[in-house]
């Protein structure tokens, strides 16, 4: 499994560049590591870049982790956005949150 560590924000400015070394990091591998532990800042591209790299994942049968305390922010941009309802208990851990939705 490779480890990416996402350091910093993870926002509508810098999400095409993370995309990019998501995509790198997925090239020819079985399993991947997402580090969360840094990310500083995210609003809702980045909470739905992280939907996007959990779905490519699933159709290149690509192990995914995330690892790392997640900010509260991304729960609250989640809630904002409508994807955390009364269907998803509020434990949920994230990757299966992401997972609902892709």
């Amino acid at each position: 499994m490779t480890k990416l560590a996402i350091d910093g924000e993870c926002t509508v400015s810098n999400a095409v560049a993370i995309k990019r070394r998501i995509i790198e990091t997925l090239e020819g591998r079985d399993g991947i590591e997402i580090d969360l532990a840094n990310v500083s800042d995210i609003d809702l591209a980045g909470f739905q870049l992280l939907v996007a790299m959990v779905k490519e994942c699933d159709e290149r049968s690509v192990e995914c982790v995330l690892s790392g305390p997640f900010p509260q922010q991304a729960t609250d941009r989640a809630e904002d956005a409508g994807f955390i309802d009364g269907s998803i208990a509020p434990d949920t851990d994230f990757l299966t949150l992401l997972r609902a939705y892709t």
